[in-house]
């Protein structure tokens, strides 16, 4: 009995020789240092004091501006208050309130309200002067 062998093509890959191993292995520490160093960059712009507090600024903004707009939502005064916009409110009062009520959290909250009030009320004089 004849065997039928069907011969597999033999693929010729290159030999890398071990200086073309050591030069690949060079440009790829390379690129990774590379890839290291622009990773830092970009951590060190975005995790500063300044981007940090834009960041925190804009978030509060959205959800004061959220917020705002929900309870405009909710206390139409055209429409008055109805028991439906209560009882819609009411989780949002009461989370509010238990939050505040905390000691640990009054203070600072009280602390920058009063130096928010102080330089609204800065620059309002500030502006007032310098248009007479």
């Amino acid at each position: 009995m004849e065997e039928n062998r069907m011969s597999k093509p033999e693929s010729i890959e290159p030999v890398e020789t071990l200086a073309q191993q050591k030069e690949r292995l060079i440009l790829q520490c390379r690129a990774y240092r590379a890839g290291l160093g622009q990773s830092r960059n970009v951590v060190r712009s975005n995790l500063g004091r300044e981007a940090l507090a834009k960041t925190a600024l804009s978030l509060v903004g959205a959800r004061a501006h959220s917020a705002l707009s929900n309870v405009s939502d909710l206390i139409n005064l055209s429409g008055g208050l109805s028991l439906a916009k209560i009882q819609r409110m009411a989780p949002y009062v009461l989370s509010g309130i238990t939050f505040l009520s905390r000691r640990s959290v009054l203070k600072p909250v009280l602390r920058g309200a009063a130096l928010v009030a102080a330089l609204g009320a800065g620059l309002y004089f500030f502006s007032k002067k310098k248009k007479n």
